[in-house]
C-alpha cells in the first residue's frame, strides 16, 4: 500500500474574466499525497483590476500524474458553497507545470440556473521555474 506523504508545494492559479475586468485566483496547494493523489486545505486569494478580496478558505483533492493533472477546488465561501473548480491540464514541463482550462457548474442548481463559468489555469511545482 503506498505511503502518506507531503505533496511539496505547487501553486494553482486560476484566470477569471469579470465584467469590470480580469482577475487571478491563486493557492498553494501543499497537502497530503497518496501516490499520485493529493488533498488538503489552503486559501484562495483573488486579485486583479485593482481589486483584492480576502484570502477564501479552501479544500483541494485531485491527482498530479507525470503528463496530467485534474484537481477539484472548493471554495469555502456563501456564494460558492454549493459548486466547485474542475481543473483539467496537461504537462508543460513533466511533473513540474501543468496548464489547461477549469469549469465550474451552476453556483447554486437548486435556486440559480446560470450555466457556470470556465477559464484557464496553471499548476506549478513552487522552487520551480516557469
Amino acid at each position: 500500500m503506498p505511503e502518506t506523504q507531503s505533496s511539496g508545494p505547487w501553486q494553482i492559479s486560476l484566470k477569471f474574466s469579470f465584467s469590470f475586468g480580469p482577475m487571478t485566483g491563486t493557492a498553494t496547494l501543499e497537502g497530503t499525497s497518496i501516490g499520485k493523489q493529493i488533498s488538503g486545505s489552503t486559501k484562495f486569494c483573488l486579485e486583479g483590476s485593482g481589486k483584492t478580496l480576502p484570502p477564501l478558505p479552501t479544500d483541494f483533492e485531485g491527482s498530479i500524474q507525470d503528463n496530467e493533472t485534474k484537481i477539484d477546488l472548493w471554495i469555502n465561501e456563501p456564494l460558492l458553497k454549493h459548486t466547485h473548480f474542475i481543473c483539467c491540464g496537461q504537462a508543460v514541463i513533466r511533473k513540474e507545470r501543468f496548464e489547461g482550462n477549469w469549469d465550474m457548474p451552476c453556483l447554486d442548481p437548486k435556486d440559480c440556473a446560470c450555466d457556470g463559468a470556465s477559464g484557464t489555469f496553471e499548476l506549478r511545482r513552487l522552487g520551480q521555474e516557469s
